[in-house]
């Protein structure tokens, strides 16, 4: 069960106080490419869950996408795993981490076709990753379980779409991969080298906002924020619409949804706002992750800066 102190912040004044203005604006545009992790933001649509004026809603083929657009101003808000924000928000001092979305708990894996057992295997292999911010990440941590480092390794681009076939035909060692595609490997014979499970709360996905759409505080950001959480409810309690819905956008036998969804987590409102409160630990963990990017050349010069963390939550309090 996700706390009841949730119903008390999505049916506040500011709700209605902004309902007015909300309709002089266009809605928000978030952006997310099709991992299982944003499906709560298409559940609230499918469901007319989102109060007021709905977000509008932009799916991408990958993360990279959903960076461009960030960066060059044609969206608001957008979906990303930490260290993808982490890339962007270098050279983008006007986008700040606003909420935490979900953390993986095996829902991400480092694969290798079958003649691979251990991550210290992988001196002089190739390793495919859609994207190469999370790929870097994912193998960067695996690399130091095994005792090697980042230029042991080749890493490349191998869109999602194209990661059945790349580790079928020899075109790389290794994948860097995700559901449902993580599942379909495993089914296939990949063993999976490091996921994770092995360093549980550290990949999880973000909302980041333009600094602009903080400063509105309006109630487009309330209705994004209670769609997305009515959404969490839904796939959580197993509703046969959300469920459906999510195989049908995942194209994926519906069997399939819930054991995808075993290794994930929602943080809940409350959590968020815990988080966000401990912000030297949460600016702690992104540097961390700053320097393991930078031993791959994906990102250089500082560490983001505590501006750029935002709590979405206590924005609009």
């Amino acid at each position: 069960m996700r706390p009841l102190t949730r119903r008390a912040f999505l049916s506040a004044p500011l709700a209605l106080s902004t309902s007015a203005c909300v309709r002089t604006r266009p809605p928000l545009v978030v952006a997310t490419n099709r991992w299982i992790g944003y499906e709560p933001f298409y559940i609230a649509r499918e469901l007319n869950a989102y109060p007021g004026r709905a977000p509008h809603l932009v799916e991408f083929g990958s993360a990279s996408e959903v960076v461009r657009a960030l960066a060059s101003g044609v969206i608001d808000a957008g979906a990303l795993t930490l260290d993808e924000a982490l890339q962007l928000m270098q050279h983008n001092p006007d986008i700040a981490v606003a909420l935490v979305l979900d953390e993986s708990f095996g829902a991400d894996a480092l694969v290798a076709s079958g003649g691979l057992a251990s991550a210290a295997e992988l001196r002089g292999r190739r390793v495919g990753a859609d994207s190469l911010a999370l790929g870097a990440f994912m193998l960067g941590r695996a690399l130091q379980h095994g005792g090697l480092a980042p230029s042991d390794v080749t890493l490349v681009h191998v869109s999602y779409e194209a990661q059945l076939k790349a580790l079928d035909s020899g075109e790389v060692d290794a994948l860097v991969t995700f559901e449902p595609v993580l599942g379909q490997l495993t089914a296939r014979g990949a063993r999976v080298l490091f996921d994770s499970s092995d360093i549980p709360g550290e990949v999880v996905d973000v909302l980041v906002v333009r600094q602009q759409a903080l400063a509105d505080r309006d109630g487009r950001l309330v209705s994004l924020l209670q769609g997305w959480f009515a959404g969490c409810d839904a796939l959580l309690g197993s509703e046969p619409a959300a469920l459906a819905a999510v195989a049908a956008r995942q194209q994926i036998p519906p069997g399939e949804v819930k054991p995808a969804l075993q290794r994930l987590r929602f943080p809940s409102l409350h959590e968020n706002r815990h988080r966000f409160a401990e912000k030297a630990t949460l600016l702690a963990s992104m540097r961390r992750m700053h320097a393991l990017l930078a031993g791959f050349g994906l990102v250089e010069g500082a560490p983001p800066s505590g501006r750029q963390i935002v709590s979405l939550p206590e924005v609009l309090a």
